[in-house]
This record gives structure tokens, sequence and C-alpha cells, in this order.
């Protein structure tokens, strides 16, 4: 129990209780479960991106797999420096859950442009195609760092003890696991559509989804 606090005059004062977190409280599963979801459409596009990009840069952009490796090798290196760069440099829109939160709705917006636009690479005259691919690919993890850290950063301003840091923290793994999932289901349809050259409008149909849910999910 907190002791009570002393006035200068001498005075016994209630001290005030601490501020309490919204995220893993036991009676706020709710909150808890929101933030999950949020989780959930973010890391639709980080996996998405280990998963699918390389055979879309590949096998539906035509690039040759050195190109393929350069753009996902480019777009990675940008987003560690960044990461770096939102964490460190940004503490003020990071000081508070309210002000991380309206962050990473900012963030979830413009991996929402920048994926769909990412994925009209196809559609884009072959002479300016790799340095389309090149630019959208890296302002896509650009994007997404300024999505995951003030998302991240939600873990420790909107919980209030250890024990709600874990409950968030394993609604954060139960929703990567079905992000994981939900990429990988959608591997067998592009695939199926392979030979009747419908894979650029089902990945670009499922990047709308993605980007969809994401922005809901960041919103709520």
């Amino acid at each position: 129990m907190a002791k009570p606090a002393r006035s200068l005059n001498g005075e016994t004062m209630a001290a005030a209780p601490p501020p309490r977190g919204a995220l893993g409280r036991p009676d706020g599963w709710g909150a808890t479960a929101v933030y999950g979801s949020a989780h959930l459409g973010k890391s639709l596009f980080w996996y998405g991106g280990e998963i699918l990009f390389a055979y879309f840069l590949t096998d539906v952009a035509g690039f040759p797999p050195a190109a393929m490796a350069f753009i996902v090798a480019a777009g990675f290196l940008v987003s560690a420096a960044v990461d770096l760069i939102v964490g460190a440099g940004l503490p003020r829109l990071l000081a508070s859950a309210g002000r991380a939160g309206r962050l990473q709705l900012a963030g979830a917006a413009a991996c929402a442009v920048t994926l769909l636009t990412f994925l009209a690479t196809p559609f884009v005259p072959e002479p300016a195609r790799l340095a389309f691919a090149l630019v959208t690919g890296v302002a896509l993890r650009v994007a997404y760092a300024f999505y995951d850290v003030p998302q991240n950063a939600l873990m420790a301003l909107a919980t209030e003890s250890d024990s709600a840091r874990s409950r968030v923290a394993f609604v954060r793994i139960a929703a990567s696991g079905l992000a994981t999932l939900l990429v990988a289901a959608g591997v067998g349809p592009i695939l199926a559509v392979r030979a009747t050259d419908q894979e650029n409008g089902l990945i670009l149909t499922f990047g709308a989804a993605a980007a969809a849910f994401g922005l809901a999910s960041a919103m709520a």
C-alpha cells in the first residue's frame, strides 16, 4: 500500500493512486482484444512482406532474383535504421499511450497507401519498373516503422503492471501466429490462378483487405 504523503506544513495528505493502464487488466479483456486485433493487422503487413514479396517481385512483377533480393534487402536495411530513429528521435510523440496510439494509426494509413502502390508495380512500364518497386518498397518499410514502434510502445505506456504486460504479450503472440496462418493460407489461391494471369489482381485484393483491416483495427 502506498504511504500517505505529507505537505510542507506537516499535514497528512492521501497519496494519489497510480494511473491505471487499459491493457492487460483482468477485468479489461475487451481493450486488450482490440489491441490484439491491431497487432494482427500490423503483422499481416510484416508476414506478407516476408512470405509473399519475393514471389510477387519475381513471378508477378518479372524481376530477376538478383533484383528481387536487392529490393527486399534495401527495404529491410532502411526499416532497421528507421526503427532506431523513430524509437530514439520521437520521445515526445511516444510519451503517452494516446500519442503512441495516434502515431500508429498514422503509420497504418501510410502503410496502406504504400502497400497498394507497391503492389501496382506490374502495371508500371518496364523501363521504370525497377526504380518504382525500389522506391515504393522502401517507402513501405519506412511507413511500417511508424506503425510498428508506437504500437510496441503501448505495451509499456498502456499497462500498469508486469502481469498486465504478460497478458498483452500473450495476446500479441497469438495474433502474430494467426497472421502467419492467414498469409500462408493466401499462398494456395495465388498459386491456383497462376496459369490464368490473375495473380496480380488477387494479390492486390489480398493487399487491400489487409490494408483495410489494419487501418480499422489501428483506428479502434
